[in-house]
């Protein structure tokens, strides 16, 4: 936006020159100290102009070819000429205004009489400042102001990641597939195991076995006052 304006503070500043036809004496009012340009116009338009200039409002377009050859005398009130320096060479185009840095003069405020003198009458004289100064301010405001921006982004941006939450997690019915845990049921514990009962008659008390050619064992008569329990 601010470049936007720049480009039209320079258009405003081209169309507020004050214009000197050729062939005439134009009066010029100055109402400050400082040094100003005048530049030489190949196309353009004159505004309404004070001297004995009959060119008020007169267009001219000398088109691309070489600029002619001027000759300018800038006197102040009392007659004495003011020293012209050399231009600059600085050019502007506006579309409606084409121009070229002829010469320089250090005025103070008071009139000014401007003599224009060519063979050409296709061409003008502008008188104004730089018109690239206020342009060029604007213009470093806007280089600033877009720093400024993609500083204050880039903190912006720096912060969001250090700050920027873990997404939550996505809710169980949102139709995507996810792996299933699934859980057999146990089988029943068998039975223990049963011992197996001996069936059958009872076995006979143990005796140790009898090796061959022994004698059995002595019976021992009973102990005295012992009787044989009754049948």
């Amino acid at each position: 936006m601010l470049m936007y304006f720049s480009g039209l503070a320079l258009q405003r500043t081209v169309e507020g020159f004050a214009r000197a036809p050729v062939g005439c004496t134009t009066t010029l009012e100055f109402d400050t100290t400082d040094t100003f340009t005048l530049y030489i116009e190949t196309k353009g338009q004159t505004g309404e102009v004070g001297g004995d200039c009959a060119g008020s409002g007169s267009s001219y377009d000398h088109g691309a070819g070489p600029l002619p050859q001027l000759t300018l005398t800038l006197e102040d009130a009392a007659g004495a000429a003011v020293p012209l320096g050399e231009g600059s060479g600085y050019r502007y185009n506006t579309g409606q205004f084409i121009g070229s840095a002829l010469a320089t003069a250090v005025v103070r405020p008071g009139s000014y009489l401007l003599t224009v003198a060519s063979d050409s009458s296709d061409v003008a004289v502008a008188v104004g400042r730089d018109p690239e100064v206020e342009s060029a301010v604007l213009r470093a405001i806007a280089g600033a102001v877009a720093l400024l921006a993609v500083l204050v982004g880039a903190a912006l941006l720096v912060l969001s990641v250090r700050r920027k939450p873990a997404p939550p997690p996505p809710p169980a019915n949102d139709d995507l597939w996810r792996p299933r845990l699934m859980v057999a049921p146990m089988p029943p514990s068998p039975p223990p195991p049963q011992r197996p009962t001996l069936m059958g008659p009872s076995a006979a008390p143990w005796a140790p076995p009898q090796l061959p050619g022994s004698q059995p064992p002595a019976t021992l008569p009973p102990p005295t006052g012992w009787s044989e329990p009754p049948a």
